[in-house]
């Protein structure tokens, strides 16, 4: 009797069955020995794709996060189940979930058709709050003066932070990313500036003071 290996997802029993010949994964199903001596169909699910979007990446208590899956190939019909990271799960192609504590957390989804499947991965940082730092180099000294700001906040690195600066003189700017502007104070004074950073509903601010003599 010759005997195939059979592909991962081919997951049948085959009690009473001669196995003549097996494809590999996603072909066309050839003719086996079927337990009566006639011929069946040895019908198998082709590779399972899936796509996966998963975010926001970051955030502070309470987090929401918003999972969407779509898969291809199996034999169409397509069961997702999801895994938080912190003890809950759920299923279902487009699902949200709450994280009510910070922490790090792998969030994994999969869709299974018939024998085959397939997952998607990612990592969610989830923080107690913002908190925006920040700094002046230069703060002090005969005007006019020209102010060299940095603004940190502990978390922007995947979603980013729109960072908003009031000089204090009348002057304001903003924008996404904007951590490192300079600013020249043209007349003697002492200048309170403050920056605020923003992500989605989380906010800090930071104030670095200016002496221009």
């Amino acid at each position: 009797m010759r005997t195939a290996r059979l592909a991962p997802a081919l997951a049948v029993a085959l009690a009473g069955m001669s196995l003549v010949s097996c494809q590999k994964e996603g072909a066309p199903a050839r003719t086996t020995a079927g337990p009566t001596g006639g011929s069946a169909p040895l019908a198998f699910d082709p590779a399972v794709r899936i796509a996966c979007v998963i975010g926001p990446a970051e955030g502070v208590v309470p987090h929401e996060l918003a999972v969407r899956a779509a898969a291809s190939g199996g034999n169409g019909s397509f069961a997702f189940a999801w895994s938080f990271g912190d003890g809950a799960s759920a299923s279902g192609p487009d699902v949200r979930h709450t994280y009510a504590a910070p922490g790090t957390f792998s969030v994994t989804g999969s869709a299974s058709s018939g024998g085959a499947s397939a997952s998607c991965r990612d990592t969610i940082r989830v923080y107690e709050r913002l908190i925006n730092n920040c700094r002046g180099f230069g703060a002090r000294g005969p005007a006019p003066l020209r102010v060299a700001f940095v603004a940190q906040a502990n978390y922007c690195e995947d979603s980013g932070c729109r960072f908003a600066w009031d000089f204090g003189d009348g002057t304001q700017v903003a924008g996404k990313g904007l951590m490192r502007p300079e600013h020249d104070f043209v007349a003697p004074g002492v200048y309170d500036v403050v920056v605020t950073a923003q992500t989605g509903a989380a906010r800090d601010t930071c104030t670095v003071r200016v002496e221009a003599q």
